[in-house]
């Protein structure tokens, strides 16, 4: 892994942390109906998506899952930058934070299908967090492209 791109991802994880620890936040102290919240846009369904049934996920506030798994992208980052470029375990941390980030950017993409079709309100919090994690997965897609390659030919080819 590039330790520039994986200084990035480090960045990327702990924005995570902070806009996720808001959200979580949020859902445990949700704002009156007329009250506005730190960071939505105007006229945007923050409310309506972070206190929608939606926002849970086998009971588990969807902010909470996404801030522990920001947490331990950004711990596992840390720890990538500090291990020796030739140990196995560096390209074991780093399939990890791309299989993290993979399950995040589809779990993400479902909350945002099911915030325009179902709920009909979208959370620009919500969205910026996706931008996040989608851009994690894309970063560790770049980092491992040498291990996926020879997944592709091992296994489609």
């Amino acid at each position: 892994m590039n330790k520039k791109i994986a200084w990035f991802v480090v960045l990327l994880a702990f924005l995570g942390i902070l806009l996720t620890f808001y959200l979580t936040w949020l859902h445990y102290n949700p704002p009156a109906p007329d009250e506005e919240i730190l960071g939505c846009l105007t006229g945007s369904g923050c409310s309506a998506v972070t206190t929608s049934e939606y926002s849970y996920f086998l009971g588990i506030p969807v902010a909470v899952l996404g801030l522990v798994t920001y947490i331990i992208i950004f711990l596992l980052s840390i720890l990538f930058l500090f291990l020796k470029s030739e140990e196995k375990r560096k390209e074991q941390v780093s399939m990890i934070i791309l299989l993290l980030s993979f399950i995040g950017t589809l779990f993400q993409a479902y909350l945002t299908y099911l915030s325009a079709t179902i709920i009909r309100a979208y959370c620009s919090l919500c969205i910026t967090s996706e931008v996040f994690i989608t851009l994690i997965f894309v970063l560790s897609c770049i980092l491992n492209k040498e291990k996926l390659k020879m997944i592709w030919e091992r296994y489609v080819e």
